[in-house]
């Protein structure tokens, strides 16, 4: 569907395999670049595989006490969206994998000069962690992502050649850091509230992670700078995904 129309937005869950929803989220990722405002939204995030699948057979609905209005509700926040240029569309991020995405491209765009200049001297106190990579970066550019408007998409079709979907330092660059629709508390409460992400301070973490997070820094303490106290967004553990 068209940036202007209404959006589409298919649910999953966790009884998905992990692969199926990994290429899903791509997917609606690729749509996006497209300016198509397609997302893949996880259903029910606080549920594992085993109970989604009781779910799913009709056992446990009624006992499980699962207010179904809120849960659409929470699935239909993402497509919420502020027209931020002639070219985008910002919506909040549909899934772990979007995220993931996210900080995987701040931790790539950072290292670059020309992005760092971007970034600037901004003091990051929430962090987003993705568990493939062991990567971290600042929860609010990992909390939205970018539908590319029909007519830009039409107009710069090289678009599609990077990354379609995702947030850029470029995009985010453009966001006013006083509108208080980009606000960084609104960032990290969308990764909790709804996506499920577990809000952990650092001294809170486990070791590995703390080890992780000391290396990550240090590694680029050149250009990220720590607030303290320290918070961690930690997605929801999948069966198939690494220690956390």
């Amino acid at each position: 569907m068209a940036g202007t129309a209404m959006p589409s937005c298919p649910w999953a869950s966790r009884h998905i395999a992990h692969g199926r929803l990994a290429l899903a989220a791509g997917t609606a990722m690729l749509m996006r670049g497209f300016g198509i405002a397609a997302f893949q939204v996880d259903l029910l995030p606080q549920l594992n595989a085993a109970t989604i699948k009781r779910l799913n057979a009709g056992a446990i609905a009624r006992a499980a006490g699962i207010d179904a209005r809120a849960e659409i509700e929470r699935v239909l926040q993402v497509s919420d969206a502020d027209i931020v240029d002639g070219s985008h569309r910002i919506h909040k991020a549909d899934n772990p994998f979007s995220v993931a995405v996210n900080v995987r491209q701040w931790n790539t765009e950072i290292l670059h000069p020309p992005s760092a200049a971007m970034w600037g001297r901004r003091r990051v106190s929430y962090f987003a962690y993705d568990h493939a990579s062991g990567l971290f970066a600042p929860s609010k550019f990992c909390a939205f992502v970018p539908t590319v408007k029909m007519a830009a998409a039409a107009k710069r079709p090289e678009i599609l050649q990077r990354r379609p979907a995702g947030m850029t330092m470029s995009i985010y660059a453009m966001l006013d850091e006083s509108d208080p629709r980009f606000d960084g508390r609104i960032a990290w409460k969308h990764l909790h509230s709804v996506l499920g992400y577990d809000v952990v301070e650092i001294q809170r973490a486990s070791d590995s992670v703390r080890t992780r997070f000391d290396c990550w820094q240090r590694r680029l303490a050149g250009v990220v700078q720590v607030r303290s106290p320290v918070v961690l967004l930690m997605p929801p553990l999948r069966e198939q995904a690494g220690p956390r």
